[in-house]
């Protein structure tokens, strides 16, 4: 269908992973793919492309795949899409983007971040998902709607209740790092001992 097609995945990786001739992620790719833009690798003109994405350094997991599909008509789309129950969520947008591109969100995806796009260009920029940045988190400390999307309506739909709230304290927070010791005890350069709260500051 030409109006609607998978253009785009976007893959996280760990930027410290190496194939065994010694090779980065980027390189294997630019080897054998064009490079429309920057960070974008193409299969062939007019063809699927892979966006690597590398990770942050404090990220425990990697976040689902993102599949970006071209999108001619967006208002027909998206409207067919809401009818099935899902919901719509705009992503980088800004008082000067007059292009970005919309989230669908829906129970049946979850840890898959699927976009519609009506830009018929590469960018070489790209708006990661809340799930992206939650990745160095633990979830034991995040609210259990945290990643509620849409308006004062759709949160009080489909909002539930946290069985955290109003019992958190500096220890609930030290134990859930204790669980997950491997981002909370580190050595610095200097072989010294730091420790870190997951989204806070070195002690």
């Amino acid at each position: 269908n030409e109006s609607f097609f998978l253009r785009e995945l976007a893959i996280p990786y760990f930027d410290d992973t190496f194939y065994k001739d010694g090779s980065t992620v980027q390189r294997k790719l630019s080897e054998s793919l064009q490079r429309p833009v920057v960070g974008v690798y193409q299969f062939r003109h007019g063809g699927l492309a892979l966006r690597p994405i590398p990770a942050a350094k404090e990220d425990r997991l990697l976040p689902g795949l993102t599949l970006v599909f071209q999108c001619k008509n967006m208002e027909q789309y998206t409207r067919k899409i809401r009818e099935k129950g899902a919901q719509i969520a705009k992503i980088g947008f800004s008082g000067t983007a007059k292009f970005g591109q919309h989230i669908v969100l829906h129970p049946d995806l979850p840890g898959l971040d699927v976009r519609l796009d009506d830009s018929v260009k590469f960018s070489s920029s790209f708006s990661e998902a809340q799930d992206a940045l939650l990745a160095g988190s633990l979830n034991e400390l995040q609210n259990v709607n945290v990643l509620l999307e849409g308006g004062k309506e759709d949160v009080e739909t489909r909002s539930k209740p946290d069985e955290m709230n109003g019992l958190g304290d500096c220890w609930v927070e030290f134990r859930a790092n204790m669980k997950a010791p491997s981002g909370f005890i580190k050595r610095n350069t200097s072989g010294v001992i730091v420790t870190r709260t997951q989204g806070g500051s070195n002690k």
